[in-house]
Order: structure tokens, then sequence, then C-alpha cells
């Protein structure tokens, strides 16, 4: 006769099991919400399927740290476009990118290794070539058909008149051929001289949920969103601008601030031209914590005159209750700006848009004062800006 289990015992199994597959459920959906680790790729850089002429890491960016440098390879090896290759199979596919950001549009998994081949800016070596070649063919063209120089050249009395075709072959190229592509080429790298434009680096700093993202987009974008989200490691957006005769591009970097995140810091700090701290009038805590992130990026940064590096101050969130929950006067803030060198000092509010556009500019003339020879069109002498006009704020 079968024994009957027990309905207790097989109850008790059944929630054992249960339990097994409760815990090995992971407690948070999305891991790369608290992805920590700074993401990279190996690059095997070529010229023209040459190479490599360079083996480097470069890290990944964008809201899921999965995003190329491209504009930062075009720029430091002055290639006009990169290409997807293989050693075996020579160039694929162009590897497109954001123009707004210099970013790729397709996302690369950390780790990976990635083979490109670049095409390099346009030189005079290939209209040369091609001079040559011209002066070739319509020599031996003049040779044949002229049996004897012009009129207008014996009346020159050159040599007695026997006139060099390829000296008349050279006088046709250069009044044709190349009368055109000297002036766009001349007119084009001119005009890149006299503009001047200039790369900034600004790092925004700041406890977290004090409204650092939200200034950057309504200053660049003009929006604002109640939506809070958290920033995950650093990203940026870029504004361009114009100060007396320099176009200015703003390269905002927005961190999260996080203390899991603080340790990505310095690579992200490194080459910055100015550091904008952030806190909420209405946190007190935000407020305290300026000194720590005041002393860490000046460590993390490692700049070259600590004591002159141009910070920027920024109150925000002042519209909260017409002002009547600020926890954080004005004068305790400008206080605190007077001890760290008076550093320049703005009350903003990114939901009404007040004093973002002018906080900014102050920045701009502030990081472009401090930038040392950053221009990526025109290598000429920076203005030389005293210590005292560096320490003394911001003429805005």
């Amino acid at each position: 006769m079968e024994e009957k289990e027990n309905p207790i015992i097989q109850e008790i199994e059944q929630e054992e099991e249960n339990n097994g597959v409760t815990e090995s459920t992971p407690l948070i959906s999305d891991p790369k919400s608290v992805n920590t680790k700074l993401t990279e790729v190996e690059i095997h850089l070529y010229r023209r399927g040459k190479g490599p002429i360079d083996v480097f890491k470069s890290s990944l960016t964008g809201w899921d740290q999965d995003k190329l440098e491209v504009r930062e390879i075009l720029d430091k090896y002055g290639f006009k476009s990169i290409f997807a290759f293989s050693p075996g199979s020579g160039r694929g596919v162009p590897i497109r990118f954001n123009q707004r950001n210099g970013r790729s549009l397709v996302g690369y998994k950390d780790g990976s290794v990635i083979y490109v081949d670049g095409e390099p800016q346009d030189s005079l070596i290939k209209p040369a070539t091609k001079i040559i070649l011209g002066i070739a063919f319509i020599t031996l063209l003049i040779t044949l058909v002229l049996k004897e120089p012009p009129k207008f050249l014996k009346k020159l009395d050159i040599s007695g008149g026997n006139f060099p075709p390829w000296v008349l072959a050279c006088i046709v190229i250069v009044f044709t051929r190349m009368r055109k592509r000297t002036r766009n080429f001349l007119q084009k790298y001119c005009a890149m001289s006299v503009r001047r434009r200039t790369l900034l680096k600004v790092i925004v700093l700041g406890d977290s949920g004090v409204g650092k993202t939200s200034l950057m987009n309504q200053y660049v974008h003009k929006k604002f969103s109640q939506q809070y989200k958290a920033t995950i490691g650093a990203d940026f957006v870029t504004k361009e601008l114009q100060i007396d005769d320099r176009l200015v591009t703003l390269q905002i970097w927005d961190t999260a601030g996080q203390e899991r995140f603080q340790s990505l810091g310095v690579a992200f700090y490194r080459g910055a031209d100015c550091c904008v701290l952030v806190y909420d009038v209405n946190v007190m805590k935000s407020f305290d914590s300026l000194d720590n992130w005041h002393e860490e990026f000046l460590k993390q940064a490692n700049p070259a005159d600590p004591r002159t590096f141009p910070f920027i101050l920024l109150g925000n969130k002042i519209d909260i209750d017409g002002g009547n929950s600020r926890v954080v006067s004005e004068k305790k803030a400008k206080d605190w700006c007077a001890s760290k060198g008076n550093i320049p000092y703005f009350e903003t509010s990114a939901k009404e848009d007040l004093n973002v556009d002018a906080a900014f500019l102050c920045i701009a003339k502030t990081a472009l004062a401090n930038e040392h020879e950053q221009d990526i069109y025109f290598q000429g002498i920076p203005e030389a800006v005293s210590e005292s006009e560096q320490r003394g704020g911001c003429a805005c």
C-alpha cells in the first residue's frame, strides 16, 4: 500500500522552491544604472590601410557609456574621416558621429578591440601631382602641334625665338587650373586663422539633486524637465558663442553627484579650463559640501597653479517657494567666495531661466582667460592675463 505524502511537507518543499526563485531574481533590473567602472576600448589606428600608426585606449562616453569619441581622433591625427577596418579585408563602412557632441552613432562594448582606418585631410601633394602630369601632357601637345614658336614669342626675342614648350605648358597650367584652386585654398585657411575657434572644457560639480543637469539643459537647449533623473557617470554638451573676435565652443561636462561616482573624477577633470560649483540655496548640506568638491577637483585635476585656477559658484533653485525656504543667505555664499580668492557668484533658477545665460557667459570668459593655446584652428599667442585679474573674478 503506497504511502501518501504529507501535504504539509509538500507545501514546505514548494515554498523552498519559490524562495529559491525569488532569491535568484536580481534586485536591480538595469545593471548599467549602478555601473561605476570606466568603460574603454582598445583602438588600433591605421592611415589609408598602412600601420597601425598608433595603438591606444579610449574611454567610452554617453549616457550608456558606449560611444566612441570620434572627433577627438579626427582632431588629434588630422583625419577628415575614419572607417571601420579589418587587417585582412581592408577598409569598411565609415564611422559616423554626432556633429553636436562628436560621439559615434553606434555603440561599442567595453573592453573590445577596434580597428580604425583614417583618411587624412586634403593636402597640396595630390594637386601637385596633377600639375606635373598636366605639364607633361601640354608639353607633348605643343611639341607636336607647333612646328615653330608663335609670332608673339618671336617678337619677345627669347633665346633667339626658340621658346621651350614646357615653359608655355607651365604658363597655361598656372593661369587656368591653379588659379581657382589656389584662391579657394588660401580663402579656406586664411578664414580659419582669422576666426580663431577655441575649445574650452568646463566641469560642473555639486551634490546630487542641486540642478546641474537642469542648468545645462536650460542654457544649451532652453528646456526644463520637472522629472528628476540622476546622472550616471558623466556626460557633456556643447554650446557655441562668440566673445569679441573669438568663436568659442564650450564643452560643458555634467558629472554625477553621488559618492560612488567620485572615483571617476580623474578621467574627466584633466584638461579643464574652468570649474563650476553648484549648490541648492534651500539645502544647507549641499553648501557645506562645497569645500569637499573644491578640494577634490584640485586634487584630481592637478592644475598648473591651483591658486589661480578659475572657479565659479552658482546658488541654484532660488525660485522655490518664492525664496522663503532658502537656508543659505547670499552673504554667506559671498563670504565663502571671498575665502577662495573672490571667485564669481551667481544665484540662478534653471526652472525660471534666471541668470543662467549671464552665469555661463561669465564662465566662458573666465575659461577663455585661463586657456593655454588650445585654439584648434589657430596657434597664436594668448592674451596676457594678470594674476590680479584672474583672482579678482570675471568682468561680466
